[in-house]
C-alpha cells in the first residue's frame, strides 16, 4: 500500500525541500518506487533534482490540478530507477486559489493521488510554507506529516518562535483528522542542521527534546557543506557523495520512517 508523507513546515528555511529531495532520493536508492511532488512556490524541488532523463518538458502540477492534463503524462522519470517526479509547472504561483474550500475543490489532490498511488511505495510532498489552502489540501491527501526543525544558531527564527508555529500546525493536523475522520498522523520532527561544535548547539537540541519528546526522529541531519554543494549542482546528497555524513543521515531517516511507517 502506498503512502503519502508531506514534508510540511510553517516556517521558511528549515529546509524542508532539502528533505523532501533527499528523502525521496534515499528511498528510491532503497529501492522503494517514490514519487516526489513539488508543491512549494520556489519550485527548488525540481532544481534539486537534476537527475530527469529528458529535459524539463512537464506542465506539472498546475496543469494536472487544472485538468489540462493528466497525472500520469506530467511524472518525470529520472536516473535513479525508483524515482519520479511531478514538477509544479509554470503557473504554479496561481495555485492557492484552486484549493478554496468550496464546493470540495479542497479534495481535488487526494482525489488525483488516490488514483495514481497504487503505483508507488511512496509519495514525498514537498508543501508550500506560504499557501494556506493548497497546505490545507496536501494535508487531506496525506497520510502523514513529517516536520523540518531548523537547529542552526545562526537561523534568524529562534527556537521558541519555531516550537510555537509547530504547535500550531499540530493543532491543525488533529482538527483536520477529526473532522474529515483522516488516517493523518506526524511522522515525526526531523532536527535539521545539527551542530555538535558548542554549547549553545547542545542546548538548543536538549530543549528541542524535552519539549517535542516523543515526536523528534532518531536521525538528524547534520550542518554539512555536502548537503549544501549537492544542492547548489541541483543533486540530492546521495548522489552527489554517497559516503558524505549529509548523505547517510538521509539514508538513515529513509531507514528509519519505512521501519516506523510500518508498523504505525
Amino acid at each position: 500500500m502506498s503512502l503519502t508523507i508531506a514534508v510540511i513546515s510553517p516556517v521558511r528555511q528549515t529546509g524542508k525541500t532539502a528533505t523532501a529531495i533527499n528523502l525521496a532520493a534515499s528511498l528510491a536508492i532503497c529501492e522503494k518506487k517514490t514519487l516526489l511532488i513539488d508543491c512549494d512556490p520556489g519550485q527548488q524541488t525540481s532544481y534539486g533534482t537534476s537527475l530527469l532523463t529528458a529535459p524539463l518538458k512537464s506542465s506539472g502540477f498546475y496543469a494536472v490540478m487544472t485538468d489540462r492534463s493528466r497525472f500520469s503524462q506530467e511524472i518525470l522519470t529520472s536516473t535513479l530507477d525508483f524515482l519520479n517526479i511531478l514538477p509544479a509547472g509554470a503557473d504554479f504561483s496561481r495555485a492557492d486559489f484552486l484549493f478554496a474550500d468550496t464546493d470540495g475543490h479542497v479534495f481535488q489532490l487526494r482525489d488525483r493521488i488516490k488514483a495514481a498511488a497504487a503505483d508507488f511505495d511512496y509519495i514525498i510532498i514537498d508543501a508550500p510554507s506560504t499557501m494556506p489552502n493548497l497546505s490545507k489540501s496536501i494535508l487531506l491527501a496525506a497520510d502523514w506529516a513529517l516536520i523540518p526543525l531548523n537547529t542552526d544558531v545562526r537561523f534568524p527564527v529562534r527556537l521558541p518562535a519555531q516550537l510555537s508555529e509547530i504547535k500550531k500546525l499540530f493543532s491543525q493536523i488533529i482538527m483536520l483528522r477529526d473532522q474529515f475522520q483522516l488516517r493523518l498522523k506526524v511522522a515525526g520532527i526531523l532536527l535539521n542542521k545539527c551542530e555538535q561544535r558548542d554549547d549553545v548547539s547542545e542546548k538548543i537540541l536538549k530543549e528541542a527534546l524535552n519539549i517535542l519528546g516523543e515526536f523528534i526522529l532518531s536521525s538528524r541531519v547534520p550542518d554539512s557543506g555536502e548537503v549544501r554543494d549537492a544542492f547548489a549542482v541541483g543533486k540530492p546528497v546521495g548522489v552527489h557523495d554517497v559516503m558524505s555524513f549529509g548523505a547517510m543521515a538521509y539514508l538513515d531517516l529513509a531507514v528509519e520512517l519505512i521501519g516506523k511507517l510500518k508498523t504505525s
